[in-house]
C-alpha cells in the first residue's frame, strides 16, 4: 500500500511491503530497471510504455554504485502487475533491460494533508 503525505512543497511516500499477492483493486504497479549505457536506450524503453498506453506516474534514477555512466530507473506506473497490458510491457522491458525487478502492485496512493 502506498500513502503519500503532501505539504505546499514536498510529498513524502510511504511504502508498506508484504508477503501476499495484492488485490485487483491495486492500480500502481512499482518496477527497477536497468539499461544499456548507450544513446537512445531510454527513449526507446519508453516507448514500452507508449505502445502500451501505460500512464507513467513517477520515474527516478539512482546512480548505479561503482559506476559514473550507468543508472538504475525506478519507474511507477498506472495499473495492476496482472493486467493484459502491463504483462506485455514487463514481457517486452525483460528482452530489452539488462535488468528488470518487479516491485510490486498497491492501490493508488491517497494524498493525506497533515
Amino acid at each position: 500500500m502506498a500513502i503519500s503525505r503532501t505539504t505546499s512543497t514536498n510529498v513524502t511516500r510511504f511504502a508498506v511491503i508484504g508477503g501476499e499477492m495484492p488485490t485487483a483493486q491495486a492500480r500502481q504497479t512499482a518496477l527497477m530497471m536497468e539499461i544499456a549505457n548507450k544513446p537512445g536506450s531510454l527513449a526507446d524503453t519508453m516507448l514500452v510504455f507508449k505502445r502500451g498506453r501505460l500512464n507513467l506516474t513517477w520515474i527516478e534514477s539512482f546512480p548505479m554504485s561503482g559506476s559514473k555512466n550507468e543508472y538504475l530507473f525506478f519507474v511507477e506506473l498506472e495499473g495492476h502487475q496482472t493486467d493484459s497490458r502491463v504483462k506485455k510491457a514487463l514481457e517486452t522491458l525483460r528482452r530489452r533491460t539488462a535488468r528488470l525487478e518487479l516491485l510490486g502492485s498497491y492501490p493508488k496512493a491517497s494524498s493525506a494533508k497533515p
